[in-house]
């Protein structure tokens, strides 16, 4: 169910592009669509380095297909879709929360406002993005496993800007990576923290011990293969920020200060 009935109009029609790794859409009215029971677990659930390696070509197999268009409709759509959406999300949180001190430590390190942060960014190296199908929404809880070598793919975002057929490649890598610093599966279960004082922000992060490993291999898997693993980074970055204000409290201050700490932190 979606309170905006465009948007299920629009996962169905994108579900139909890729039959093959989405659920089959059974049912559709109005602000409803339905599939049967996808049998098999979460990522989160059941994961490690082999089944994770799977995953990935499995993705580059069946998800990534390239889309051959005109560099500037990718550049176009990431300029939209990283930058000024960046600002309107900031935008919405500050409206929440318009008087918050953004000065203070968080987790033992100095972390300048997050105007002086993105001002720093590389922004023309976000635009050059990579034109592929794309998830959207690509977290562990999110993607089921059905054995070591089969997956579906859950929840996945209508559109990238204006278009269901053409992505970034590089989201859906941020959105894998974002899943493994912070467990999603976790925040549901309230197993995380936000703790403020006059001098200094705690963040507890919600994750677990083998996502460590996955990180690592992960990122040695992006740079085997000639991925720009900073972007990947600074993207996942710009994600906690544009998840904040859509969040309640203490969660989206945790994915605010979050945010700007893992920005600054993998800068340079």
């Amino acid at each position: 169910f979606f309170y905006n009935s465009d948007i299920t109009k629009k996962r169905v029609e994108k579900s139909k592009i890729k039959k093959n790794i989405f659920p089959d859409i059974k049912h559709h009215c109005g602000q409803f669509y339905g599939y049967d029971l996808v049998a098999g677990e979460t990522l989160y659930k059941k994961n490690n380095t082999s089944i994770f390696n799977e995953l990935l070509n499995w993705l580059h197999k069946s998800v990534w297909t390239s889309e051959k268009i005109e560099s500037k409709y990718i550049k176009d759509s990431c300029y939209k879709f990283y930058k000024e959406k960046t600002n309107s999300r900031l935008k919405l949180f500050f409206d929440k929360y318009p008087i918050i001190n953004q000065e203070l430590p968080v987790n033992g390190e100095s972390v300048p406002s997050i105007n002086s942060i993105l001002e720093l960014l590389p922004w023309n190296n976000l635009f050059n993005g990579i034109a592929t199908f794309i998830h959207g929404d690509l977290q562990f809880d999110n993607i089921i496993g059905i054995s070591k070598k089969k997956f579906k793919l859950l929840d996945w975002r209508p559109t990238f800007g204006d278009s269901k057929t053409i992505g970034d490649q590089y989201y859906d890598f941020a959105k894998l990576l974002g899943g493994l610093e912070i467990n999603y599966d976790l925040v549901k279960k309230n197993k995380f923290s936000y703790d403020i004082n006059k001098s200094k922000i705690l963040l507890k992060i919600p994750t677990r011990k083998k996502s460590n490993n996955l990180i690592n291999f992960f990122e040695k898997y992006l740079e085997k293969n000639n991925y720009d693993l900073k972007k990947v980074k600074i993207l996942t970055g710009l994600i906690f920020l544009n998840m904040s204000p859509l969040h309640h409290e203490p969660f989206d201050k945790l994915l605010f200060f979050y945010g700007k700490y893992y920005l600054q932190k993998n800068l340079y």
